[in-house]
């Protein structure tokens, strides 16, 4: 997948995309994002498939790190991870700096 393709497309169409998170991965999320922010375009993110209540975790903690918008999933994964979700949403919209003071 070209993520900074992708993002460049949608500075272009003036539009928010959508690339899967890979289950929080953090360096497919960081990649993604990166190129997003270079080209000023809102970024929402969306699973990749079932998680596990783990990824839903590690899918968190790499996602506020990043200036996402948005976070969408699966009612399953959300069942699995509602912990950790209610727990961390607090941090959802920070734009980046919470992973740095975790950090």
């Amino acid at each position: 997948m070209d993520y900074s393709g992708l993002a460049k497309m949608a500075a272009q169409k003036k539009i928010t995309a959508h690339p899967a998170s890979m289950s929080g991965d953090p360096f497919f999320t960081v990649a993604f994002s990166s190129a997003y922010n270079f080209y000023g375009v809102p970024m929402s993110t969306g699973p990749a498939g079932k998680l596990t209540a783990d990824q839903v975790l590690d899918r968190i903690f790499a996602e506020i790190g990043c200036p996402t918008v948005g976070y969408a999933d699966y009612g399953e994964n959300y069942s699995r991870g509602m912990e950790y979700i209610q727990k961390y949403a607090p941090l959802f919209g920070t734009c980046g700096s919470a992973i740095r003071d975790v950090a």
